[in-house]
């Protein structure tokens, strides 16, 4: 299990335990893994109300109820491309409430690195550009172009 404090800038690591850091600027991190399964990361519930690639980064506004804990964040990617013009991914918001049974509406901006995914597709294409759509929690579809 991984997730980082909303706001903990990280690169992808090997080591995907459960390191809770203090917040800094809503920056969570990006894990590429070659599937991307649910049962395999916490899926407290959270809605993504927006998302917006500049760059490398996906910025993701977020809504979920509690303000009484630090929750934990990460977003898991595939690496398991889907050959269609232009390739497509899965990726999961992965969202630790940490136990708070707090009620109030929390709104947040997290953002993620998406360098690592690029780099994935470089290798695997061959290619310096590229354009992947990324499905994220099967709700919102973000178009990243490199």
């Amino acid at each position: 299990m991984a997730l980082l404090a909303a706001g903990v800038l990280v690169s992808c690591v090997e080591d995907l335990s459960l390191n809770p850091l203090p917040s800094d600027q809503g920056v969570i991190p990006t894990y590429v893994v070659v599937t991307v399964d649910s049962a395999d990361w916490p899926t407290d519930p959270i809605d993504i109300t927006h998302t917006l690639v500049q760059g490398d980064t996906l910025a993701l506004d977020v809504e979920y109820g509690g303000g009484c804990r630090d929750h934990l964040y990460a977003f898991v990617v595939s690496a398991s491309f889907m050959e269609s013009d232009p390739v497509q991914t899965v990726a999961l918001l992965s969202h630790d409430q940490n136990g708070d049974e707090c009620d109030a509406i929390v709104q947040d901006s997290l953002r993620t690195d998406l360098s690592a995914l690029k780099a994935k597709y470089q290798e695997s294409y061959q290619t310096e550009t590229g354009v992947i759509i990324i499905h994220v929690d099967g709700a919102w579809s973000v178009r990243y172009v490199f």
